[in-house]
């Protein structure tokens, strides 16, 4: 039991008649024809009830086809967000989110991801995140923190995504995995993504005979420190992606390059 029956007590209503006004009435998730593949292979609807028969569940939320029977309480205490959409109608028991089925923050997002969100939210489970956040569905949870603003489960995906298996990717890639990790907030995964981009665009050779003799003529000898710069490459991919980046990851990404050229 996460919560004694008497907490509740205030957080109970079964007023289905009465939906917040910024909640989406119509029920259904995107079409076919829009959803990934990964999203087509998840969960193809039912119901999941995170209630217990000491503590049953009061409120619903509708994600596509999924409906996610949980607690009013739980919802209040995660973030300011669920607060502030509860917040409108006290006698609100059901939300239809199935909006945010489908692309969110440049990640697909499927009902199962949604199933695990639910559970991150629940303080009985953290413990157990190993099975909940995997390397498979952390970058789409951690769009769902993000969206409905919980740092602790945002965290929680930090950690995981950090043991990806990013040492295959290409230099495209890595910038694509990059500006996804960090425009979701993904700090320390996104700098691991940095780590293994940064030799590969960037490289160091010993400096020619005219930098030798213009430091030379200024009176200082630079002649051992390495020449840094661009792959053709790199430069190339650079120039192709940086126009998609927010000013945030913008300024990340130019301040870990100071620091690899220091």
């Amino acid at each position: 039991e996460i919560l004694s029956r008497e907490s509740f007590a205030f957080a109970v209503c079964k007023d289905r008649r009465s939906m917040p006004r910024n909640a989406r009435r119509k029920r259904g998730g995107p079409s076919e024809s829009k959803q990934s593949k990964r999203q087509r292979s998840g969960r193809k609807g039912g119901v999941i009830d995170l209630g217990s028969p000491q503590l049953p569940s009061d409120f619903e939320i509708q994600v596509g086809r999924l409906l996610l029977k949980t607690h009013r309480l739980i919802l209040l205490m995660s973030g300011d967000v669920f607060r502030t959409m509860l917040a409108e109608d006290a006698k609100c028991s059901q939300l239809d989110l199935s909006v945010d089925v489908g692309k969110l923050c440049g990640v697909d997002v499927c009902e199962d991801d949604w199933a695990s969100f639910a559970k991150c939210l629940y303080p009985a489970t953290s413990q157990n995140t190993a099975d909940l956040i995997t390397n498979d569905n952390a970058l789409a949870i951690a769009a769902l923190a993000k969206k409905y603003d919980i740092p602790a489960v945002l965290g929680m995906c930090d950690n995981t995504a950090q043991s990806m298996d990013i040492g295959q990717l290409d230099v495209p890639q890595l910038l694509d995995e990059f500006h996804v990790r960090s425009e979701l907030g993904l700090k320390a995964s996104a700098a691991k993504c940095l780590g293994k981009l940064l030799p590969r665009i960037i490289i160091r050779s010993q400096r020619g005979q005219h930098s030798r003799s213009f430091s030379h003529e200024w009176g200082h000898d630079y002649s051992h420190v390495p020449e840094l710069r661009f792959t053709q490459d790199g430069s190339r991919w650079l120039q192709m992606k940086l126009n998609k980046f927010s000013k945030p990851t913008l300024v990340a990404l130019m301040k870990e390059i100071i620091d690899y050229l220091q």
